[in-house]
């Protein structure tokens, strides 16, 4: 919830009329709160879009659960400004593609860094309308939402994204560049 501001609902909102039949699914512990549910909704109804596009839930009881949750949905939508990351990286884990609008801070780009290192770069998006344009074309061509459900994992696996030792390598290699360039700039350590 604290991720959800009104740009973004009237953008998930313009994605919901622009696919027959879609629904959104928000899940929060924030939505154990009747108040909180209601005014979600009444956001979504300002847009014109009815309640019963909305699956709206609160965390679930333990990780197995929360997870599954995955199970039930084609494509995350990623939150903007603030991108995922945890939510970004587990989606991908469990084959669904994640949508994000890249912008120019660090929080505004987790989400967009994580599918450029998995070559993914498809589902990245400059603009809230080419946001919008990925997301309904990847909703219209089940063929594409399948494939990558079933191939997402192994290129997850096969990514710097999970091997530790190039991570570790790379991060003690620009270590040693810091030192080098704090010593030749006489900084004392």
């Amino acid at each position: 919830m604290a991720k959800q501001n009104i740009e973004v609902i009237n953008v998930w909102s313009k994605l919901l009329a622009k696919i027959p039949g879609s629904k959104i699914l928000l899940k929060s512990k924030a939505l154990a709160d009747d108040k909180v549910k209601q005014l979600v909704i009444g956001r979504f109804e300002q847009q014109g879009i009815d309640s019963d596009r909305l699956i709206l839930e609160n965390y679930a009881d333990n990780f197995t659960s929360h997870i599954a949750y995955y199970n039930t949905i084609d494509i995350a939508l990623d939150p903007f400004p603030y991108t995922g990351t945890t939510t970004t990286l587990e989606s991908l884990w469990m084959g669904v593609p994640v949508v994000t609008l890249c912008g120019e801070t660090h929080r505004e780009r987790v989400s967009a860094s994580i599918l450029h290192s998995l070559g993914l770069d498809y589902l990245i998006a400059n603009s809230r309308q080419e946001y919008l344009n990925i997301a309904s074309q990847l909703s219209a061509d089940l063929k594409a939402l399948e494939n990558f459900r079933h191939h997402i994992r192994d290129k997850m696996k096969n990514s710097s994204l999970m091997n530790s030792i190039a991570f570790t390598e790379n991060l003690e290699t620009h270590y040693k560049m810091m030192l080098v360039e704090k010593t030749l700039h006489g900084v004392e350590l």
